[in-house]
């Protein structure tokens, strides 16, 4: 269970950064800061993604180890 949660995030915030990576490039290249400021909103939610599964993990680690 804990792996998934992992997985999830750990997916979700590489996926984040490739797109966001490629939208600022576009928004670099095309001269429209309205791309730049989608991805790195795009960018911030992968990482919140990541960081709520690794939290998930952990708790759910904590639990166990009471068990």
């Amino acid at each position: 269970m804990a792996d998934k949660w992992l997985l999830l995030g750990e997916a979700g915030f590489e996926t984040s950064l490739g797109l966001g990576a490629v939208g600022i490039a576009y928004g670099i290249l095309s001269f429209n800061k309205d791309y730049v400021i989608l991805a790195l909103i795009l960018m911030l939610a992968g990482a919140l993604a990541y960081f709520n599964g690794v939290w998930k993990y952990h708790k759910y680690r904590e639990m166990k180890k009471k068990e």
